[in-house]
């Protein structure tokens, strides 16, 4: 399966040794010692945030992923020879899609945990180029990780390259991961598999006794115990989770038998999440006319995400021809059931005319009603909209009370309006949003 990790395989790497002088040598390894230090002492400070939401804490984990590996150079490497000749709009958009697949997959697999403990046993330059940091991560209820960072500089700064998670590399397992889909079905194909998997729904941390409180809080191991207890007594919910972990890899070792067995468990109950996922199966095995149907069946049984999804089939053109007024209209049916995803959706089809005629108002109708809902990136769309006027009265102190939440739910593009904005308004306004912020309540 293309996107499950095995991680533990035995990997020989070939390193070749050139003469560089030793001064450069040990300033490059420092550098390479102090960006990996400063990264896991930062990611350590935001999983040990145990007030904050999971989903927040690790999307600020995504951000310093993004921040501190060099996704130009890893996605030339995993693609391939062929890179070259893959056209620049088709490149901009696998470049986002891999990143926000790289990101996730190994930021859920090593985000939460708190009370781990992140040791580096050692640096050493190979090659003239990269510096690799040895490291372990010491877990609870799990074996140790050993995980070494291969450090390069671009432009005088040091970027992550690529990552050997207990003998293996990430990079060149994607790489062979890959080259059959890149020989035989072009990067089309593989981008259309990143949208789909954009779509998987993750592990629902409620209803589930003591292991929702467990997941939100990170500790996945014990999350893992207490939902495989009950998924065995025939809790559904329970089942799925325990799905969505083993492809994930939280809390225990990726296995995509395992994930397959208790999703089916789900699945054979009617539950709306794992026929949900199923569906998603099928579309990635091509069969797209059954996922449509499933999806479609799943949305009529109040269960929004599935419209939306539909919605995005149709606008992306997935195994169909691309159809804005049918993306249009799923979007909108998951909408208005509340579904604060499609309603940031829907403001973008309103602002952009897609599937329906351009309106501002109705954009920062659904926008808005995304943000009171808690949608991160909606709300940055309602500070850019007070901020300039568009839609609404121009205001910067709304502006800043919803560039203040936005950066709360993780969205780091958030930083600098909050910044410009500040520089705009007297300390009395700064604090007004301030308190807006503070005061807010979801609706």
């Amino acid at each position: 399966m293309l996107f499950y990790r095995m991680v533990g395989a035995s990997l020989g790497l070939v390193l070749i040794c050139l003469t560089i002088p030793p001064g450069i040598a040990a300033d490059q390894v420092t550098r390479a010692r102090s960006l990996i230090n400063a990264v896991a002492d930062h990611a350590d400070s935001i999983l040990s945030e145990e007030t904050t939401p999971l989903e927040v804490r690790e999307r600020k984990l995504y951000s310093l992923i993004a921040n501190n590996f060099h996704f130009g150079y890893i996605t030339e490497f995993v693609v391939g020879p062929t890179w070259g000749t893959v056209p620049d709009k088709q490149r901009t958009e696998f470049t986002g899609l891999f990143k926000d697949f790289f990101i996730r997959s190994y930021g859920a697999e090593f985000g939460g945990y708190p009370g781990d403990t992140f040791i580096i046993v050692s640096v050493s330059e190979k090659g003239g180029l990269d510096s690799f940091v040895h490291s372990r991560l010491l877990r609870r209820g799990r074996p140790a990780d050993s995980i070494l960072w291969r450090v390069r500089e671009f432009e005088h700064r040091p970027f992550i390259i690529d990552l050997i998670i207990n003998g293996t590399s990430v990079a060149l397992t994607h790489h062979q991961d890959f080259r059959e889909i890149l020989q035989n079905e072009g990067i089309d194909r593989l981008i259309t598999l990143f949208k789909i998997r954009q779509e998987r729904l993750s592990a629902e941390a409620g209803g589930t006794g003591d292991g929702a409180s467990r997941y939100r809080q990170g500790e996945f191991t014990e999350a893992f115990a207490i939902w495989e207890r009950l998924a065995q007594d025939g809790n559904v919910q329970a089942a799925f989770n325990l799905s969505v972990m083993y492809t994930d890899g939280r809390g225990v070792t990726p296995d995509a038998t395992r994930a397959k067995y208790w999703n089916d468990r789900a699945l054979n109950s009617g539950y709306p999440p794992a026929l949900h996922n199923q569906a998603l199966r099928l579309l990635e095995n091509g069969d797209g006319a059954k996922a449509r149907q499933l999806l479609q069946q799943v949305g009529a049984k109040n269960f929004p995400a599935s419209w939306h999804t539909l919605g995005k089939i149709y606008e992306y053109g997935i195994g169909v021809p691309e159809d804005p007024g049918k993306a249009f209209h799923c979007i909108e049916m998951a909408a208005t059931a509340g579904f604060a995803r499609a309603q940031y959706s829907l403001g973008k089809y309103y602002r952009d005319g897609y599937g329906v005629k351009r309106d501002e108002m109705a954009a920062t109708k659904w926008f808005k009603s995304s943000a009171m809902l808690g949608y991160g990136e909606a709300q940055d769309k309602m500070a850019i909209r007070y901020a300039t006027g568009q839609g609404v009265p121009k205001d910067n102190i709304e502006g800043l009370k919803w560039a203040i939440l936005a950066k709360r739910e993780g969205v780091e593009a958030s930083s600098e309006k909050e910044l410009f904005l500040r520089s705009q308004m007297s300390v009395a306004d700064a604090e007004k949003a301030e308190n807006l912020a503070r005061d807010f309540e979801l609706q």
